[in-house]
């Protein structure tokens, strides 16, 4: 599409030429079923030279990331007409401080992603995703070659047809891909002979259809070669008349059966925390991540109007006996031990007897 055409948004698309020098030609490849002066209303383009360094290449990739993160109901609110939108600019900026505290308190748990990248366009790893990778590459002792995973990953995302990258087809694309970091693989010798490698079960269930079909058709002859010689039965599990009465039953036993039938393991591990520690969430996020400090009074709301105070009185030399309070009255000795990451302590068991642990 080139100025002139109906749809060229010429109120959008304009260029201010220096003195003596002709305009270059400009036109845009256009693909998809929307107006092109409808699309570019809220649209930003970075352009730039024809034969573009890599650095500049780099430089311009990084600031679109780096814009694409940024806040969008902000970005919106900047670029729409006052009141367009039905939200005030500063009610949303005075809303950063909070995020910037959320973003400090969690910080240690960080997974070494303190700003944007533009790399993420390339091997499309979701966010979820890159911080338990990373987590697994330094599991391999490939800590200090995560770009070479992330390769790895952008390899498999192409070898398996580039499937939507959701749970559980996220974990597919992992899984292939920390298989080809651990046999340090090549990846175009993998595509072309699978049966020489030991191919992980997510993946031989997914070339099967045990996810559904794939939106973009499946790659062969990948697949096929992949599929050889294997007999891969893909059926649903029936379910008990029990769980078929728990489903039809309240919401929160609804959503209790739910959890065990879609995720038996994370379900196990969680009511094996409440059946240790209570009901953590009436925690604050701080108390919960970092423990008691000593000399600090907590408060925690059990329920609405009904608030407890608890607070941490004393360590013992060989830092596993402490003795802590619940309002006001003394709670110990008690045995426990630091909680990582910042040496605070825990109590066990909910507060109500608070054992630390």
């Amino acid at each position: 599409m080139a100025p002139g055409d109906h749809e060229w948004p010429t109120d959008r698309l304009s260029w201010a030429p220096e003195p003596l020098l002709e305009p270059p030609p400009l036109s845009l490849w256009v693909r998809g079923a929307h107006r092109l002066d409808e699309a570019v209303e809220r649209s930003v383009a970075v352009v730039g030279a024809r034969a573009a360094t890599r650095y500049g290449a780099q430089i311009a990739t990084d600031w679109a990331a780096g814009l694409a993160e940024r806040d969008t109901r902000r970005l919106a609110l900047e670029l729409s007409p006052p009141d367009s939108l039905g939200l005030s600019l500063r009610a949303v900026c005075d809303l950063e401080p909070y995020w910037e505290a959320v973003r400090h308190v969690y910080r240690p748990f960080e997974s070494g992603l303190p700003g944007p990248t533009g790399r993420v366009y390339k091997h499309e790893i979701p966010g979820g995703q890159l911080s338990n990778l990373r987590q697994q590459a330094i599991a391999l002792g490939l800590a200090d070659q995560f770009e070479k995973v992330e390769d790895w990953y952008a390899a498999a995302n192409r070898i398996l047809g580039r499937p939507p990258k959701v749970t559980p087809s996220s974990k597919v694309v992992g899984d292939l891909a920390l298989a080809l970091a651990a046999a340090n693989a090549d990846p175009d010798d993998f595509e072309q002979n699978p049966q020489k490698y030991d191919i992980p079960a997510s993946v031989i269930g997914f070339m099967a259809g045990e996810l559904g079909e794939l939106p973009g058709g499946w790659p062969e002859p990948f697949r096929s070669k992949v599929l050889a010689g294997r007999d891969v039965k893909i059926g649903i599990e029936p379910i008990t008349a029990q769980d078929q009465a728990s489903l039809n039953g309240e919401s929160a036993i609804r959503r209790a059966t739910l959890n065990r039938l879609l995720f038996p393991g994370p379900t196990a591990i969680f009511e094996q925390s409440r059946e240790t520690y209570g009901d953590l969430s009436v925690l604050e996020t701080t108390d919960y991540l970092y423990g008691l400090r000593q000399g600090t009074e907590h408060i925690i709301e059990m329920a609405k109007g009904v608030s407890i105070f608890v607070g941490l009185e004393a360590i013992g030399e060989n830092r596993r006996e402490g003795g802590c309070h619940k309002t006001g009255q003394h709670r110990g000795p008690v045995l426990g031990r630091r909680h990582a990451p910042s040496g605070g302590w825990r109590c066990r068991r909910g507060w109500t007897n608070c054992r630390l642990d």
